[in-house]
């Protein structure tokens, strides 16, 4: 069985899995019968940590108050989007008609990154307006194609209180511009990363001496 995130945050209960279908389940494509039908077969799976389990409609017919063929007509349309699979497995020496839900949580877990990756773009697309808004103030001007594209390329690294600030230390000796800006932020990085190089070479020392003093 591969074990994915979501498994493991639905295991120490980090994720409930109810909310999370029923907040999302129109942007898998899903009906909210179907994703009714979703939820009592991801019960299973919650109980006893088992992707893969036996299909039974008398159980199903117990949970939904539905019939078998109308259980039957929902989890076929789970099947065809291809959130469910229906295998055989010998069970207890016998072969019976099992469901595996592996593709439900696969999806889920594709939906919440690149949903992440689309929230990181809008942030990175908004911080880029918003940092050329900024230089645009401060340099009472529209920004040329050549800035544009230079701002454009920095945004993913900056923020807007970043070149707040590098526009702030620049302006106290020279004319504001762009690639100051960036300069200044740059070396900026560098620096503080050698701090922190320093600080772990100072940890490392200290854990040295307290060794040898032992």
């Amino acid at each position: 069985m591969v074990i994915i995130l979501i498994d493991e945050l639905i295991k120490y209960q980090v994720l409930d899995l109810n909310k999370l279908i029923l907040r999302i389940y129109p942007k898998l494509d899903l009906k909210p019968n179907e994703a009714v039908m979703l939820l009592h077969l991801l019960s299973f799976y919650q109980q006893n940590n088992q992707k893969v389990f036996p299909l039974s409609y008398n159980s199903l017919k117990n949970k939904t108050g539905m019939n078998t063929k109308e259980n039957g007509l929902l989890i076929q349309a789970l099947i065809e989007k291809r959130f469910i699979d229906l295998k055989l497995e010998n069970i207890k020496e016998k072969e019976q008609e099992c469901i595996d839900i592996s593709n439900t949580l696969m999806k889920i877990e594709e939906f919440l990154s690149k949903e992440k990756i689309e929230d990181n773009n809008k942030q990175i697309r908004q911080n880029y307006s918003d940092i050329c808004t900024l230089f645009e103030i401060n340099l009472g001007r529209s920004l040329s194609p050549v800035e544009l594209n230079l701002l454009n390329e920095n945004a993913k690294f900056y923020k807007k209180g970043d070149f707040e600030r590098a526009i702030f230390e620049i302006s106290k000796k020279n004319d504001i511009s762009i690639n100051l800006c960036i300069e200044y932020l740059k070396n900026e990085k560098k620096i503080m990363k050698e701090v922190d190089k320093e600080h772990e070479k100072a940890i490392l020392d200290f854990f040295e001496s307290i060794n040898k003093k032992s």
